[in-house]
């Protein structure tokens, strides 16, 4: 997989994915205030620049071949990457991944119970390293809260005394964490980008 800095216009892409009337939209929305912050495209290495400024359009990971090297990408193989990227951010950084679940009810997350946190305005999942073991864990996280239409994921470091993970009880605020990247989905549901001030 690489990382492709998007060149073109992406903000009204952004400000669409986090339209949503949610905890975790509202949330990211704070990210966004002041300079805009940079564009990153997962996709895999054969995938050029002009493909990658497609944001909005799918068939760009399935549909492509690499025929020299006889390969095939498939969004599963961008979720794993996607998955271990978190990983790395949560078990490094002590940063928690909040992922909006615009679908989900109750009855929908019994098995997510250690990550799903339920509030009037919807469904969202908290991964940290009091919680997340696995990158597996992730990758049914994203899995579960991930739609064609619809991906948001807040990487966020938490206040000082953030000393574990209080389920329901969280604040994701201003004042309780800062986000420092968001994950959106893209290229219809089929990859990622990442915005990034940093």
């Amino acid at each position: 997989m690489q990382k492709i800095k998007l060149n073109s216009n992406v903000k009204d892409y952004v400000v669409d994915m986090l339209s949503y009337n949610n905890d975790v939209c509202e949330f990211a929305r704070v990210f966004l205030r002041g300079s805009f912050p940079q564009c990153y495209a997962i996709l895999p290495a054969f995938v050029c620049q002009d493909k990658a400024e497609k944001i909005a359009e799918g068939g760009i990971i399935d549909l492509q071949h690499d025929f020299e090297k006889a390969e095939t990408i498939s969004s599963s193989d961008v979720t794993s990457w996607l998955a271990e990227y978190l990983f790395e951010k949560i078990n490094a950084g002590g940063l928690f991944c909040i992922f909006d679940d615009v679908m989900a009810s109750a009855s929908d997350v019994e098995d997510f119970r250690e990550f799903a946190v339920f509030r009037e305005r919807g469904v969202f999942h908290v991964a940290c390293k009091y919680n997340t073991r696995t990158v597996n864990d992730l990758i049914k996280i994203i899995y579960a809260s991930k739609v064609s239409w619809h991906f948001v994921c807040a990487i966020a470091l938490p206040s000082a005394d953030a000393h574990e993970f209080l389920g329901d009880q969280i604040e994701i605020n201003d004042s309780s964490m800062k986000v420092q990247e968001i994950v959106l989905g893209a290229y219809d549901g089929e990859s990622f980008i990442i915005l990034s001030k940093n």
